[in-house]
């Protein structure tokens, strides 16, 4: 969980939580089918086949760390004990030990973690070459979150006029040019908060002339 966590959250920097999300679940289904492949084709696992089936999403957490480490193969980690690592070689080591584990105990697990890192790193190499294997599962995720997004109601305003009372109909009376020029030396006096609303009327009339 711990590498899930931060090469998750590199993953995210650069590409995103819907490619996470689809490497996520390429790297879980890589991982049981080369599982179920083994177990169904090679003898030396067929006479080893585990009780418990497969269980665990180990796989899935591999293909993310593969991803990350293909993507950015001198990016840093600091490590205690240890220090600064490159993130290509912390990744390489969790493949050596998945590799020399494909014939211990949990065999069946150490498979599918190959599976699950051999689909990471092809993940990332098609995604440079412009070819996106996780669009499918984006597109899916967008379909099931829009069954569930609240619906859209259009509003529409129909504008209505305002019809003007005589009194402001008065008010707002066509000022006559002494009457302007009176307002314009009153505001160049006293400012334009001066002024009455009826002369900041008569000044807003004038100007659309």
């Amino acid at each position: 969980m711990l590498a899930l966590y931060w090469f998750g959250k590199l993953f995210i920097e650069y590409l995103g939580s819907d490619k996470l999300i689809a490497v996520y679940l390429l790297g879980a289904i890589a991982g049981g089918l080369l599982y179920l492949l083994v177990y169904n084709t090679i003898p030396y696992y067929q006479a080893r086949m585990p009780v418990l089936g497969m269980v665990g999403a180990s796989a899935a957490v591999y293909a993310v760390l593969v991803a990350a480490a293909t993507l950015l193969p001198d990016y840093t980690f600091f490590l205690i004990f240890f220090g600064p690592v490159r993130i290509k070689y912390i990744a390489l080591i969790y493949i050596v030990i998945s590799f020399l584990g494909s014939v211990g105990l949990n065999a069946g697990g150490n498979i599918a973690h190959l599976g699950g890192a051999f689909i990471g790193y092809l993940y990332i190499k098609q995604l440079q070459a412009g070819v996106n294997w996780g669009g499918w599962i984006t597109a899916t995720l967008g379909w099931f979150k829009s069954l569930f997004a609240p619906s859209k109601v259009k509003v529409t305003y129909r504008k209505t006029e305002p019809r003007a009372s005589s009194a402001n109909s008065s008010k707002v009376s066509k000022a006559s040019q002494d009457e302007i020029d009176a307002i314009l030396d009153k505001i160049s006096d006293r400012g334009y908060e001066s002024l009455s609303k009826e002369e900041k009327e008569k000044l807003f009339n004038a100007s659309k002339k």
